[in-house]
């Protein structure tokens, strides 16, 4: 029977929240028990909620966090708030995790003076370089830099691996229905941020820490948080919008005949590319849950190329070996959802590759520089 007390949340969110953690779900019941908690869960949750969507995570680190915030919510209930103490306020809850321990209201004002002190003791304890990407990532975005950055086992997508597999160019260039789907403010910020940590440049790194602390620069998370968890949600469609197919190859084929050449061995249809690089979506061993989005260039292994990656809800990214991979559910093996496009060749081609090519009936695109 569904508890009327928790009729702020849908029975399907509930549903699949308690599948995912039973114990949560204890501590859940427990704090709608009381109709003030109650309420005061109900307030700090739906800010949660209008900033990073409702899912089961958000429910999860709402539990799991809400008494780090209980003081400080029922402090503010029934406060006038000054403009700058609503902007601090909101920036507190959103951050997720309240590091530096606001309880009142009059902790509020000066929160953001806090938050930077709290930032230069952290500097100066390392020298590590990629501590102060993690540390500046986690001041300014709220996100971890890389795995080790992120305050949650739930962070399971890091600014790294977005940075990795795409450019603001390529966000630029997403169209659904005719219709842009990043704006302008979305676009610059996530070019400004593949300037500063996509490369590395430790001089403007340590240049742009410095400006930081100097103008005292506060933080903005809640248009920040959006833009990345919109990159996330759109990781999909990015992805397929910049992988070749064979379809495309052909056509390449067709209008620049100097640069792809065609021709044909054993019955299987050749093409060589040569003085263009290319984005594929690829696996060496088409294992079925590990896929590869990467430059033709920066491949070593001969892979299979797929056409686009399938949206089946199990998507997530994972770093291997320091390279950011497109990770599926194990179930997708049986599903088979995702099948090759043609065979990529990096390297010699071979009478192996060829009949591989030929048994599953794949043409065959080899990469060359030239």
């Amino acid at each position: 029977m569904f508890d009327s007390r928790l009729s702020f949340l849908s029975k399907e969110l509930l549903e699949d929240f308690s599948n995912y953690n039973f114990v949560n779900m204890s501590s859940l019941l427990l704090i709608v028990k009381n109709d003030n908690i109650r309420n005061l869960f109900i307030k700090y949750y739906n800010i949660l909620k209008d900033v990073y969507g409702e899912n089961k995570e958000l429910l999860f680190r709402s539990v799991e966090n809400f008494y780090d915030y209980y003081d400080l919510l029922k402090d503010v209930e029934n406060q006038e708030l000054t403009n700058k103490e609503q902007s601090n306020f909101v920036d507190v809850i959103v951050s997720l995790n309240n590091t530096c321990n606001i309880k009142k209201k009059s902790d509020l004002n000066d929160y953001d003076i806090t938050l930077l002190k709290k930032l230069i003791k952290d500097l100066s304890s390392t020298q590590n370089e990629e501590i102060y990407r993690n540390l500046i990532c986690n001041y300014l975005y709220n996100k971890g830099y890389d795995e080790r950055g992120n305050n949650s086992w739930l962070e399971v997508i890091t600014i790294k691996q977005l940075l990795d597999l795409f450019d603001a160019d390529v966000l630029e260039d997403l169209k659904i229905n005719g219709n842009s789907v990043f704006n302008e403010n979305e676009i610059e910020f996530f070019r400004m941020i593949k300037l500063l940590l996509g490369n590395n440049n430790r001089e403007l790194l340590l240049d742009y820490i410095d400006k930081i602390i100097s103008k005292r620069a506060s933080r903005n998370i809640v248009p920040i948080v959006i833009a990345l968890n919109k990159v996330k949600k759109y990781r999909v469609e990015l992805i397929n919008s910049q992988i070749i197919s064979i379809d495309e190859v052909e056509e390449l084929y067709l209008t620049n005949p100097v640069d792809v050449k065609k021709t044909n061995r054993k019955g299987v249809d050749i093409y060589t590319i040569s003085n263009q690089d290319f984005k594929v979506l690829c696996s060496e061993n088409d294992d079925g849950i590990h896929y590869e989005y990467v430059d033709a260039s920066a491949l070593t292994k001969n892979s299979y190329a797929y056409r686009k990656l399938v949206n089946n809800g199990s998507i997530r990214l994972t770093t291997i070996n320091n390279s950011t991979v497109v990770k599926m559910n194990k179930d997708s093996i049986t599903r088979k959802e995702m099948y090759p496009n043609f065979i990529l060749v990096v390297g010699e081609l071979t009478d192996e590759l060829v009949n591989i090519a030929a048994e599953n009936e794949l043409k065959i695109v080899i990469y060359s520089e030239g």
